[in-house]
């Protein structure tokens, strides 16, 4: 893989964050995008490839600074998470979720050739969008199984876009071989 996109659950997940720190630290600080560079994908569709190491790795959590530096967001999300929106606080939060996470995603999905998706019983539509994205464009998809999810926990729909299944602790000397 040239780059690696890492999806999975997030907004429903536990701890969306650890293993996508463990997929980072397993490969090195050569290989994330962030800080400077990351900023420019998600606003421009751009990547600079010059002096990252392959296979690049694009956390979703690095780019959606919105969860932790934007008030209002965290507000909204709160009013989310308790069914609590007005009419109005939705179309506010529809558009934040669009503009600082869908699109962002989306611009690090274009750069990438290859979709790892932690399947660990959390995933949201965004995984599901992101894995339809991944097979249009004819991306590896890579699904980990975690959490004791089966591989019949996984919609049939989706099986078709799938170029490897991985189940717990097997993903790490697969991932080696692209070290």
């Amino acid at each position: 893989p040239k780059a690696m996109y890492l999806g999975g659950g997030i907004d429903f997940a536990e701890d969306g964050a650890s293993w996508r720190t463990k997929i980072e630290e397993f490969y090195g600080p050569d290989h994330i995008v962030k800080d400077e560079r990351l900023l420019e994908l998600v606003t421009t569709g751009k990547l600079d490839f010059k002096g990252l190491e392959y296979p690049t790795i694009l956390n979703p959590l690095r780019a959606e600074t919105v969860r932790d530096e934007d008030n209002e967001f965290q507000e909204l999300f709160k009013k989310w998470k308790s069914n609590e929106l007005s009419p109005e606080d939705f179309q506010v939060f529809q558009e934040k979720i669009r503009e600082n996470i869908v699109h962002q995603d989306l611009y690090m999905l274009q750069v990438c050739d290859t979709n790892l998706i932690n399947f660990d019983g959390t995933a949201g539509a965004g995984t599901f969008g992101e894995a339809q994205i991944s097979a249009l464009k004819n991306q590896q998809v890579f699904l980990w199984l975690t959490n004791g999810m089966k591989l019949s926990n996984v919609s049939p729909w989706l099986l078709p876009s799938v170029t490897k299944v991985l189940i717990d602790d097997e993903l790490w000397p697969f991932l080696g071989n692209f070290k």
